[in-house]
């Protein structure tokens, strides 16, 4: 790959410094939290494109200590070594490879070959086939939370808790303004309190540690690491505020990674975790199916009918999130680790009591994934037609058969023929009605607990679809919310009765505009 030139990197330091308020002489300092396959990649990614402004960008990567590498670990990462001769020869010379070899061969080392000293030589556990570049370790988190400009949180959703909440004390004694925290994890909790809700990572830091929104990050996007690491050509989002957004995408954009900046963080944490549902079952259906492209073609039909209601029920603007989503779901059912769990299951390599933590491939996300949203959708009511509604999840098959083999003892055979059954009528039609698409399914407070809702004291405004008469959730954020934005709460309310009028009918201000009929025309 062809590096940028040096100025135009010097200007992309010098604009994420301004806007973090650093001072241009300074060194930016940015350290990755978890080394699973992305997050090593993203880290090395960086380090690589900046290899030549050392004095003024520093990266560093931080896991927990201690992980010893199997025999078999280590005999993989030697085929590796092997395989380029210059990384053999590096390892040759600092005396590192009889340890890759001792190692593969069983014999016992003290210290033992153990993940962080691998990321040290350009190797991560969780990442076959790719060398990377030798990383520098962060051996104190605590001091790392009080001193970096960019912290990139790559750990699971399951274990965000456990590494985050201990740093709040240290980054409430930072002596400069909170880190920027740019998430890459994809996995969603489901909360019943205040309200049910999904809880993203960027959230939950949040909540733990008490970093402000403002400041948290999302990056995701259709990649995988290998081949992201390799130059193949892609595309990923920065999600977040404009003021960090910007520079920061293009300090992460690469010479064949084009960097896209959207403002809606946590809907597209969520579509990250709902692309891991269906990808378990793509697995299941490749596996069970022999890997033919039409059984395929069929339950990718009723995947994406799925997602797309799903999209419809927790988003106010459903059709921006069809593109990324889908493309997001392409890539992992093709090669991520999520469908090559659900191969496994469905060849009795890997079974669903053995845990979602599979050596070598790390966390499987989807796991948790497919109970968070199944819990939250049964806590979603939409209409069924005939003027009846009842809970979201009802409508999904394909969601209510992966929950039950991942929790319930189901098995293989009954997850395909239900698959099968349900496809008799298209599942665009039953799914995605005229009701549907009118916004009846939406409902705010999914996202966001704090979305206005009946207890304001204000009515939910009423429809009337070929379903009959629907009450349909308000789109508004609650004043003090949008006080708490700096926004004009007196200018919303104008534009929040003019949208509920066209939403019941009054073809007047049907923008959201002032009713200009009503005014006398200048002469």
């Amino acid at each position: 790959m062809m590096g940028s030139p040096l100025c135009d990197l010097e200007s992309e330091l010098q604009a994420v410094k301004q806007v973090l308020g650093r001072s241009p002489e300074d060194r930016l300092e940015i350290v990755a939290v978890g080394a699973g396959a992305w997050g090593a990649v993203f880290a090395c990614l960086l380090q690589r494109k900046y290899a030549s402004l050392g004095d003024q960008l520093r990266v560093r990567i931080w896991r927990r200590p201690g992980k010893r590498l199997t025999a078999k670990q280590a005999s993989n990462l030697l085929n590796q070594i092997n395989s380029d001769q210059e990384v053999l020869q590096r390892l040759r010379d600092n005396g590192q490879l009889f340890r890759y070899v001792d190692a593969s061969l069983g014999r016992e080392l003290d210290p033992p070959l153990t993940a962080e000293e691998a990321l040290q030589d350009g190797f991560c556990d969780m990442l076959d086939g790719a060398h990377l570049l030798p990383m520098e370790l962060c051996p104190d988190l605590q001091q790392a939370a009080m001193e970096a400009d960019i912290l990139v949180n790559g750990v699971p959703s399951t274990s965000t808790l456990a590494v985050w909440a201990p740093l709040a004390d240290a980054l409430s004694k930072r002596s400069k303004a909170p880190p920027v925290i740019i998430s890459l994890s994809k996995g969603v909790e489901f909360m019943s309190e205040p309200s049910p809700h999904m809880l993203t990572p960027t959230l939950l830091i949040h909540r733990c540690t008490g970093v402000p929104l403002d400041r948290m990050l999302y990056f995701g996007g259709p990649n995988i690491a290998r081949e992201i690491w390799h130059g193949a050509y892609a595309t990923a989002r920065l999600c977040g505020v404009e003021k960090f957004g910007t520079p920061i995408a293009n300090l992460l954009r690469q010479p064949q990674m084009i960097v896209w900046h959207n403002r809606d963080v946590i809907t597209h944490e969520v579509m990250g975790g709902l692309k891991n549902v269906y990808a378990i079952g793509a697995g299941v259906i490749d596996e069970a199916c022999g890997h033919g492209a039409t059984a395929n073609s069929v339950y990718f039909s009723a995947a994406c009918a799925e997602m797309s209601f799903i999209t419809h029920v927790i988003s106010r603007r459903p059709e921006t999130l069809s593109g990324p989503l889908l493309a997001d779901t392409y890539v992992t059912m093709l090669a991520g680790r999520n469908a090559w769990y659900g191969r496994q299951l469905a060849s009795g390599a890997i079974k669903v009591c053995d845990g979602d933590t599979v050596p070598g491939k790390g966390v499987i996300q989807g796991v948790s994934a497919v109970r968070a949203f199944t819990m939250l959708l049964a806590c979603a009511p939409v209409p069924l037609g005939d003027g009846k509604t009842g809970p979201a999840v009802e409508l999904l098959p394909t969601l209510q058969g992966l929950n039950k083999l991942l929790f319930h003892g189901g098995r293989v055979e009954e997850f395909v023929a239900g698959m099968w059954q349900e496809m008799q009528q298209d599942p665009a039609e039953r799914l995605l009605s005229r009701a549907t698409r009118e916004g009846a399914a939406f409902i705010p407070t999914l996202l966001s607990p704090v979305a206005m809702d009946e207890a304001d004291g204000a009515p939910r405004p009423i429809i009337k679809t070929a379903l009959g008469i629907l009450k349909l959730p308000l789109p508004f954020l609650s004043d003090d919310k949008l006080a708490s934005m700096g926004i004009d709460v007196e200018r919303m309310e104008h534009y929040r009765k003019s949208y509920l009028a066209f939403r019941t009918g009054d073809a007047a201000g049907a923008n959201g505009e002032f009713n200009v009929r009503s005014r006398p025309l200048a002469c």
